[in-house]
């Protein structure tokens, strides 16, 4: 059996969501906890999604200025701005 290869998480870094909703979208890594195995991502998601699995939007940053019903939030922690 071979050994399994180390990742190595930096802030920073981009990598792709492997699962879920927004398997293939880029995400930024923000944050490392490694005691709690976990890692905050700053996420660009594709935004028209398709009925059709096959076919994905290519992925595009998000414009505020297109979602005017969009809040603006700070992370107290990290003092990012992000949108809800």
């Amino acid at each position: 059996m071979g050994k399994a290869k180390k990742l190595i998480i930096e802030p920073g870094k981009f990598v792709r969501i492997k699962s879920g909703d927004y398997k293939g979208d880029i995400a930024q890594i923000v944050m490392v906890e490694e005691h709690r195995d976990r890692a905050q991502v700053r996420m660009v998601p594709c935004l028209e999604k398709t009925s059709n699995h096959k076919v994905q939007p290519s992925a595009k940053l998000f414009n505020p200025k297109d979602y005017p019903e969009c809040e603006t939030k700070r992370d107290v922690m990290s003092r990012y701005i992000f949108f809800l």
